[in-house]
Protein backbone atom coordinates (compact mmCIF):
# COMPACT_ATOMS: atom_id res chain seq x y z
CA UNK A 1 0.00 0.00 0.00
CA UNK A 2 1.04 3.68 -0.74
CA UNK A 3 4.09 2.80 -1.91
CA UNK A 4 4.60 6.67 -3.54
CA UNK A 5 6.63 9.14 -2.07
CA UNK A 6 4.89 11.58 0.25
CA UNK A 7 5.14 14.69 2.46
CA UNK A 8 6.48 14.77 5.98
CA UNK A 9 3.17 14.25 8.64
CA UNK A 10 1.53 17.20 9.33
CA UNK A 11 -0.06 18.03 12.51
CA UNK A 12 -3.43 15.90 11.17
CA UNK A 13 -1.32 12.73 10.62
CA UNK A 14 -0.20 13.27 14.08
CA UNK A 15 -3.11 13.02 15.24
CA UNK A 16 -3.98 9.98 12.88
CA UNK A 17 -0.87 7.99 15.15
CA UNK A 18 -1.81 9.05 18.08
CA UNK A 19 -5.08 7.83 17.22
CA UNK A 20 -4.03 4.81 16.25
CA UNK A 21 -1.86 4.11 19.41
CA UNK A 22 -4.93 5.15 21.90
CA UNK A 23 -6.95 2.28 20.21
CA UNK A 24 -4.05 -0.49 19.97
CA UNK A 25 -3.65 -0.14 23.37
CA UNK A 26 -7.00 0.19 24.63
CA UNK A 27 -7.64 -3.07 22.44
CA UNK A 28 -4.41 -4.72 23.68
CA UNK A 29 -2.74 -5.54 20.42
CA UNK A 30 0.79 -5.39 19.50
CA UNK A 31 2.74 -3.47 16.89
CA UNK A 32 3.06 -6.84 15.14
CA UNK A 33 -0.24 -7.74 14.96
CA UNK A 34 -1.76 -4.68 14.00
CA UNK A 35 0.74 -3.94 11.25
CA UNK A 36 0.40 -7.66 9.80
CA UNK A 37 -3.19 -8.25 9.70
CA UNK A 38 -3.81 -4.35 8.20
CA UNK A 39 -1.45 -5.87 5.64
CA UNK A 40 1.47 -3.37 5.88
CA UNK A 41 4.88 -4.41 6.34
CA UNK A 42 6.82 -3.52 9.43
CA UNK A 43 9.31 -1.15 7.50
CA UNK A 44 6.47 0.60 6.14
CA UNK A 45 4.57 1.09 9.50
CA UNK A 46 7.15 2.40 11.69
CA UNK A 47 7.97 4.68 9.10
CA UNK A 48 4.60 6.29 9.53
CA UNK A 49 4.46 5.80 12.92
CA UNK A 50 7.71 7.61 13.28
CA UNK A 51 6.32 10.29 11.60
CA UNK A 52 8.41 9.96 8.74
CA UNK A 53 5.60 9.71 6.08
CA UNK A 54 2.01 9.75 6.71
CA UNK A 55 -0.42 7.44 6.64
CA UNK A 56 -2.37 7.11 3.25
CA UNK A 57 -6.17 6.52 3.26
CA UNK A 58 -5.88 2.62 2.51
CA UNK A 59 -3.89 2.31 5.05
CA UNK A 60 -6.18 3.79 7.49
CA UNK A 61 -9.17 1.98 6.09
CA UNK A 62 -6.80 -1.59 6.84
CA UNK A 63 -5.87 -0.20 10.59
CA UNK A 64 -9.60 0.64 11.25
CA UNK A 65 -10.59 -2.61 10.56
CA UNK A 66 -8.48 -3.92 12.73
CA UNK A 67 -8.78 -1.93 15.61
CA UNK A 68 -12.81 -2.50 15.41
CA UNK A 69 -13.54 1.35 14.70
CA UNK A 70 -14.21 3.44 11.64
CA UNK A 71 -11.76 5.09 9.97
CA UNK A 72 -13.23 8.40 10.41
CA UNK A 73 -12.63 7.33 14.07
CA UNK A 74 -8.88 7.46 13.64
CA UNK A 75 -8.64 10.97 12.19
CA UNK A 76 -10.71 12.28 14.74
CA UNK A 77 -9.88 14.86 18.07
CA UNK A 78 -11.77 13.08 20.02
CA UNK A 79 -10.75 9.86 19.66
CA UNK A 80 -8.28 10.05 22.76
CA UNK A 81 -9.97 9.43 26.02
CA UNK A 82 -10.44 12.09 28.14
CA UNK A 83 -10.64 10.45 31.57
CA UNK A 84 -8.31 11.42 34.52
CA UNK A 85 -5.19 9.56 34.40
CA UNK A 86 -3.58 9.18 38.28
CA UNK A 87 0.04 9.96 38.79
CA UNK A 88 3.09 11.02 40.90
CA UNK A 89 3.23 14.88 40.69
CA UNK A 90 7.01 15.10 41.54
CA UNK A 91 7.50 12.64 38.50
CA UNK A 92 5.34 14.62 36.16
CA UNK A 93 6.84 17.89 36.91
CA UNK A 94 10.34 16.01 36.39
CA UNK A 95 9.10 15.07 33.12
CA UNK A 96 8.16 18.35 32.04
CA UNK A 97 11.05 19.73 32.78
CA UNK A 98 13.41 17.65 30.80
CA UNK A 99 11.21 18.09 27.83
CA UNK A 100 11.10 22.29 28.50
CA UNK A 101 14.80 21.79 28.70
CA UNK A 102 15.16 19.70 25.06
CA UNK A 103 14.98 21.74 21.90
CA UNK A 104 12.21 20.33 19.82
CA UNK A 105 12.18 18.07 16.66
CA UNK A 106 12.83 21.34 14.82
CA UNK A 107 15.60 22.56 16.61
CA UNK A 108 13.98 25.51 18.23
CA UNK A 109 14.10 25.94 22.33
CA UNK A 110 10.59 25.50 23.85
CA UNK A 111 8.10 28.02 24.06
CA UNK A 112 5.09 28.15 26.23
CA UNK A 113 3.20 30.30 23.66
CA UNK A 114 3.64 27.50 21.02
CA UNK A 115 2.68 24.84 23.54
CA UNK A 116 -0.81 26.76 24.43
CA UNK A 117 -1.16 27.63 20.21
CA UNK A 118 -0.85 23.94 19.41
CA UNK A 119 -3.15 22.66 22.48
CA UNK A 120 -5.99 24.64 21.63
CA UNK A 121 -5.48 23.78 17.90
CA UNK A 122 -6.02 20.34 19.54
CA UNK A 123 -9.33 21.66 21.34
CA UNK A 124 -7.61 21.54 24.71
CA UNK A 125 -8.04 24.63 26.45
CA UNK A 126 -4.58 25.46 28.37
CA UNK A 127 -2.66 28.46 29.92
CA UNK A 128 0.70 29.45 30.49
CA UNK A 129 -0.38 29.17 34.74
CA UNK A 130 -1.70 25.85 34.03
CA UNK A 131 1.74 24.94 32.71
CA UNK A 132 3.56 26.71 35.79
CA UNK A 133 1.26 24.59 38.08
CA UNK A 134 2.17 21.61 36.39
CA UNK A 135 5.60 21.97 36.32
CA UNK A 136 5.62 22.72 39.85
CA UNK A 137 3.52 19.73 41.15
CA UNK A 138 4.58 18.49 44.67
CA UNK A 139 1.21 16.46 45.57
CA UNK A 140 2.45 12.57 45.83
CA UNK A 141 -0.83 12.00 43.63
CA UNK A 142 -2.07 14.24 41.01
CA UNK A 143 -5.23 13.54 38.72
CA UNK A 144 -4.73 14.89 35.06
CA UNK A 145 -6.69 14.71 32.03
CA UNK A 146 -5.22 11.86 29.63
CA UNK A 147 -6.34 14.16 26.49
CA UNK A 148 -3.98 16.66 28.07
CA UNK A 149 -1.03 14.79 28.25
CA UNK A 150 -1.32 12.94 25.18
CA UNK A 151 -1.56 16.01 23.15
CA UNK A 152 1.62 17.54 25.48
CA UNK A 153 3.41 14.16 24.15
CA UNK A 154 2.39 14.90 20.60
CA UNK A 155 3.69 18.22 20.64
CA UNK A 156 6.91 17.17 22.38
CA UNK A 157 7.67 14.50 19.85
CA UNK A 158 7.56 11.73 22.10
CA UNK A 159 6.16 8.45 22.87
CA UNK A 160 2.35 9.32 24.82
CA UNK A 161 3.39 6.60 27.18
CA UNK A 162 6.39 8.77 28.44
CA UNK A 163 3.44 11.06 30.04
CA UNK A 164 0.89 8.54 30.93
CA UNK A 165 2.05 5.43 32.70
CA UNK A 166 4.94 5.81 34.40
CA UNK A 167 5.26 2.48 35.25
CA UNK A 168 6.72 1.69 31.83
CA UNK A 169 10.36 1.61 32.48
CA UNK A 170 11.78 0.03 28.75
CA UNK A 171 9.78 3.67 27.35
CA UNK A 172 11.03 6.53 29.73
CA UNK A 173 14.57 5.27 29.75
CA UNK A 174 13.78 5.15 25.85
CA UNK A 175 12.59 8.48 25.62
CA UNK A 176 14.98 10.12 28.02
CA UNK A 177 17.93 8.56 25.88
CA UNK A 178 15.90 10.40 22.98
CA UNK A 179 16.22 13.33 24.54
CA UNK A 180 19.70 13.12 26.02
CA UNK A 181 20.79 13.13 21.96
CA UNK A 182 18.81 15.80 21.18
CA UNK A 183 20.13 18.30 23.57
CA UNK A 184 23.90 17.41 22.89
CA UNK A 185 23.25 17.83 19.32
CA UNK A 186 21.86 21.58 20.11
CA UNK A 187 25.10 22.34 22.17
CA UNK A 188 27.65 21.30 19.74
CA UNK A 189 24.67 23.39 16.99
CA UNK A 190 24.34 19.99 15.01
CA UNK A 191 20.76 19.73 13.10
CA UNK A 192 18.72 18.04 15.93
CA UNK A 193 16.21 14.89 14.89
CA UNK A 194 12.74 13.52 15.85
CA UNK A 195 12.71 11.76 18.71
CA UNK A 196 10.29 9.28 16.97
CA UNK A 197 12.49 9.23 14.06
CA UNK A 198 14.91 6.95 16.87
CA UNK A 199 12.16 4.81 18.01
CA UNK A 200 14.18 1.23 17.30
CA UNK A 201 17.80 2.60 18.39
CA UNK A 202 18.08 1.37 21.70
CA UNK A 203 18.38 3.59 24.50
CA UNK A 204 21.93 2.39 24.95
CA UNK A 205 23.03 3.42 21.82
CA UNK A 206 21.32 6.80 21.99
CA UNK A 207 23.66 7.58 25.14
CA UNK A 208 26.48 6.22 23.77
CA UNK A 209 26.24 8.61 20.11
CA UNK A 210 25.52 11.25 22.55
CA UNK A 211 28.51 10.66 24.82
CA UNK A 212 30.71 10.07 21.30
CA UNK A 213 29.62 13.42 20.22
CA UNK A 214 30.50 15.32 22.89
CA UNK A 215 33.66 13.92 23.26
CA UNK A 216 34.34 14.68 19.94
CA UNK A 217 32.95 18.10 20.30
CA UNK A 218 35.61 18.57 23.18
CA UNK A 219 38.73 17.56 21.49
Amino acid sequence: MGRGSAAPSTEFSMRVVSNIEHRRQEVGRTHQQLFTEAGLSKNYYWKRLNHELPFNTNDIDALARVLGVEPEDLTSKRMVGNRALRLSGPELARRLQLLAETPTAHGDDFRISDLVDFLRSQEVEFTPERWASLMEETASVTSQSEKLLVEIATFFDVDRVYLTNFAQEDVTEHVEAQLVLRRTLKQIGGATVSARALGNVPASALLQIAKDISATDQK
